[in-house]
């Protein structure tokens, strides 16, 4: 088994790791609790009883997470979120 490295991140995400990062870190605070909650498939209401907010300003994070990360469904989200976790683990 080949080691992984930022090509094999690249292969099993469509997403190059210094992309994944700019779009991540674009984030605020808040944007960044509500996309690592939406890259782990918790949905829109338990995300806003967990922080305290209403499901309408989720809502609002959701779609700014998706306009910095440069995606158009959760699926793509949680790429950005595993191409950057898997990067952070092997040291790129």
């Amino acid at each position: 088994m080949k080691p992984l490295n930022a090509a094999a991140i690249h292969k099993l995400t469509g997403l190059y790791v210094d992309i994944a990062r700019a779009r991540e870190a674009k984030l605020t605070p808040r944007q960044t609790e509500v996309y690592r909650m939406m890259a782990q498939g918790v949905e829109k209401v338990d995300i806003a009883e967990a922080l305290g907010i209403s499901v309408r300003t989720v809502d609002i994070h959701w779609y700014e997470v998706y306009r910095k990360c440069g995606v158009n469904n959760p699926v793509k989200v949680s790429l950005v979120w595993v191409a950057c976790r898997l990067a952070e683990m092997i040291g790129e």
